[in-house]
């Protein structure tokens, strides 16, 4: 890698449907975690820019919550599968 170059060269036999692939199991896996993050940096990102109109952090906030459920709802149908397997 040069200076100029920051973009690391592709590894060898590097497959991007594969690194696709594991980043939407990573999702699927783990929808609590990535809510988490999303909704923390959310957060951040309300605190720092005060100028933003309410009506659209309304909005994020309510789109959120939606998420929130599906999260929900899906850890819930893990934990039932996981009960189910004993």
């Amino acid at each position: 890698m040069t200076v100029l170059n920051l973009v690391p060269p592709p590894r060898r036999g590097a497959n991007p449907t594969h690194e696709r692939a594991s980043v939407l199991k990573f999702i699927v896996t783990h929808p609590a975690r990535l809510y988490a993050v999303l909704t923390a940096l959310l957060a951040l990102f309300a605190h720092y820019f005060p100028g933003l109109p309410g009506a659209l952090i309304l909005a994020v906030v309510a789109a959120s919550l939606g998420a929130g459920e599906a999260v929900q709802r899906t850890e819930d149908a893990k934990t039932l599968r996981a009960g189910v397997g004993e």
